[in-house]
């Protein structure tokens, strides 16, 4: 499952409304039969990519990308440039992570 994730501004972060949205998607996802749960994100803006990391999701080489997703990767290049991005991915076999203080 890929997922858009919504952007809100400055003023809304470090109070776990992006951790809490992605918690309730990975348990919907994992409830409907999804293995995992994709996104793209920056990969250079200090508080994008490791975010996710924390909560569980790992970048993806571009050999583990799809024919999907690395087409949408690379619309997502030009539309964006030169600010990189990076597909990132957490599998929902394992559970999602939800830790309340480490938000």
């Amino acid at each position: 499952m890929f997922t858009n994730f919504p952007c809100y501004g400055k003023s809304n972060g470090r109070r776990g409304l992006g951790k809490r949205l992605i918690e309730t998607l990975c348990d919907w996802a994992r409830g409907q039969g999804y293995g995992a749960v994709t996104l793209s994100t920056f990969r250079d803006v200090p508080w994008n990519e490791p975010f996710y990391a924390r909560i569980g999701f790992r970048a993806l080489e571009e050999s583990e990308l799809s024919e999907g997703l690395s087409a949408l990767l690379e619309q997502e290049k030009l539309i964006w440039s030169p600010l990189a991005r990076v597909c990132m991915r957490r599998d929902l076999s394992t559970g999602c992570v939800n830790k309340e203080n480490d938000v």
